[in-house]
C-alpha cells in the first residue's frame, strides 16, 4: 500500500464587499463633453472600515440598459458610448469623454461599450449589456470608479435614459 502525503494549506482571510449603484431613468442630453453620470465607487464606501486605506476593485456586475426617449425635436441619434474608469477623487466632473480617442489615453479605463442605431424615437426600445467584467485595479481612499456617457451632437437633441445595476466586488487590504 502506498503512503501518501496531505499537505494542508489555509487561506489568509479576505475581506470582500459588494457595493451597489442602481440608476433610474437618468436623462442624458447630447454634450460637446463627456457626461459623467454617477460613481460607482467612492472610498466612503469602503474606507471607512477600519484598517483599510486600500482595496483591489476585483469584478463589476450587473447591466446596463439605455434607451432613446421622444421629446419636442428629438430625431433619432446615431447612437451613444460610455465607459467605466479610474480617476482622483479631486477630478473634475466631465472630463471623460467617451467619444474622444485621446481620453482613453489620458484616464485608466475599465470598460467601454455603447450602442449604434437606435431607431426612430418612437420605436426605440431599451439596449441593455450584461456586466461582467474582471477589474483588478487597485484602489487607494482617494480613488474613484466613474461611468461616463456621451451622446453625440445633433441638431435634432437627442435625450436617452439609462437603467442600471452595477454590482462591485472589493477586496480590502490592510495598511
Amino acid at each position: 500500500m502506498a503512503a501518501r502525503r496531505f499537505r494542508r494549506a489555509t487561506k489568509r482571510h479576505r475581506d470582500l464587499i459588494w457595493v451597489t449603484t442602481i440608476i433610474q431613468a437618468a436623462t442624458l442630453e447630447t454634450s460637446s463633453a463627456g457626461l459623467d453620470l454617477i460613481d460607482l465607487i467612492i472610498p466612503g464606501d469602503w474606507s471607512l472600515s477600519a484598517g483599510f486605506d486600500r482595496a483591489t476593485l476585483m469584478a463589476i456586475r450587473g447591466w446596463m440598459g439605455l434607451a432613446q426617449t421622444a421629446t419636442g425635436t428629438a430625431g433619432e441619434a446615431p447612437g451613444a458610448a460610455y465607459a467605466i474608469y479610474l480617476c482622483e477623487q479631486l477630478t473634475p466632473a466631465n472630463q471623460m469623454d467617451p467619444m474622444n480617442a485621446v481620453d482613453y489615453a489620458n484616464f485608466d479605463v475599465i470598460y467601454t461599450d455603447g450602442i449604434v442605431g437606435v431607431g426612430t424615437v418612437s420605436a426605440a426600445g431599451m439596449r441593455g449589456t450584461q456586466l461582467d467584467i474582471r477589474a483588478r485595479r487597485k484602489l487607494t481612499s482617494a480613488s474613484e470608479i466613474r461611468l461616463a456617457v456621451s451622446v453625440p451632437n445633433d441638431t435634432a437633441t437627442p435625450r436617452f435614459n439609462c437603467f442600471a445595476v452595477f454590482r462591485c466586488l472589493l477586496k480590502l487590504d490592510p495598511q
